[in-house]
């Protein structure tokens, strides 16, 4: 890859395929001589306080994208209840494309702090 001029590659971070790229990730990047980034911009890392699948994290950015998709009226609205497959914290009456458009950024800032570290490129 690197003799096409590719010097890193970013990768989806969301299981359980992260888990195969992990596991291969020095052996790749020592192959194709590039850096492997794996991201997840839905994980905040506590950053914000909000994580965890299908929690405030991910509930709020599908409201900043893809509000109609969202059915806040099916999520319990006791918040102390936490509805299957939700890891984490109930996101009624959290979630909000606010923290969405947040996340969006700090991640965004934080992969092209990334990059441009691995591609020698001096912030603006």
């Amino acid at each position: 890859m690197a003799r096409t001029g590719f010097r890193a590659v970013v990768v989806h971070g969301h299981a359980p395929s992260i888990i195969y790229i992990e596991w291969h990730k020095q052996e790749w990047e020592e192959k194709f001589d590039i850096r492997i980034v794996p991201y997840f911009i839905y994980r905040d890392h506590g950053e914000l306080g909000y994580s965890g699948h299908t929690s405030v994290n991910e509930t709020s950015l599908i409201l900043t994208y893809f509000p109609h998709l969202v059915k806040m009226d099916l999520i319990p609205a006791d918040t102390s209840i936490i509805p299957y497959g939700v890891v984490s914290k109930n996101p009624r009456g959290i979630a909000s494309a606010k923290i969405g458009k947040e996340l969006e950024e700090r991640h965004m800032a934080i992969l092209i702090d990334t990059l441009n570290s691995i591609l020698k490129i001096a912030p603006e």
